[in-house]
């Protein structure tokens, strides 16, 4: 089953309770190797749809919580704050569909992170990401140079919970007009 042509928007799929689509995890956990956080399942599991896109005013205040990690990097996104072009890529299909997830952590960098979206800044792609050992949504700017190490890119934590995190970006969404 591929998407359906038609409009999913962010609040689509914030509005979308996770585990609407069903999905074997066991059989997928199989097939990649691990355990997938429910952070993971929880995100991959509202919606088929392609990528969705909207503008989102970014703060970095508001995109970055407290931790050792924002304050070695508290200004590397502060000129950047503003209107950007946002996207989140949920599943396109049910087939396949542990394929998809490997690839997606393979687009997350050699690390533990899938990736789900960008933000797209005037120094470039900034990545979205949840960690699959504790199920943070995290920013990463893999574009500083360091893409096989995770922890040496300029990175910081945005929420431990998917839901919170949509409700964020929905709360910070611009209407194009």
């Amino acid at each position: 089953m591929y998407y359906e042509e038609k409009n999913i928007d962010l609040k689509k799929l914030a509005e979308t309770s996770p585990y609407t689509l069903r999905i074997d995890w066991d059989n997928i956990e199989k097939n990649v190797g691990f355990k997938l956080h429910e952070n993971v399942k929880n995100f991959f599991s509202r919606i088929i749809c392609k990528e969705i896109e909207f503008l989102t005013t970014f703060y970095f205040e508001k995109f970055t919580q407290t931790s050792e990690n924002s304050e070695k990097y508290s200004n590397w996104l502060d000129d950047y704050s503003g209107i950007c072009q946002t996207s989140l890529n949920p599943l396109y299909s049910l087939n396949n569909i542990e394929k998809i997830i490997k690839h997606r952590f393979e687009i997350g960098g050699e690390s533990n992170r899938i990736h789900i979206g960008n933000f797209f800044l005037d120094i470039g792609q900034v990545s979205i990401l949840i960690n699959n050992d504790n199920g943070n949504i995290e920013w990463c700017d893999f574009g500083y140079g360091y893409f096989e190490v995770y922890e040496e890119n300029p990175f910081a934590v945005m929420s431990a919970d998917v839901q919170e995190f949509l409700d964020m970006l929905l709360s910070n969404e611009k209407l194009i007009s």
